[in-house]
């Protein structure tokens, strides 16, 4: 897995850079994503996961995007 931390490049979130390392295996996951804006990039841009210090930002931004999520881990 590749792990990012902070504010990543937006190369780094690309959609296109994370289906390259989806395909090989390698999954991304996003650390420090503590703001709904952020949250969205790191969906659309399709990261495995992502890491907050949000609870509560992160649960009801979930709860608004839930359909795009194929699985869930607390």
């Amino acid at each position: 897995s590749v792990v990012f931390a902070g504010d990543p490049p937006p190369l780094m979130l690309h959609k296109r850079m994370l289906e390259h390392l989806r395909k090989r295996g390698i999954g991304v996951w996003v650390m420090g994503v503590n703001d709904e804006r952020k949250a969205q990039v790191v969906l659309e841009a399709g990261a495995t996961g992502l890491v907050s210090d949000n609870v509560p930002m992160l649960s009801k931004w979930y709860e608004q995007n839930a359909q795009n999520f194929k699985t869930v881990y607390a």
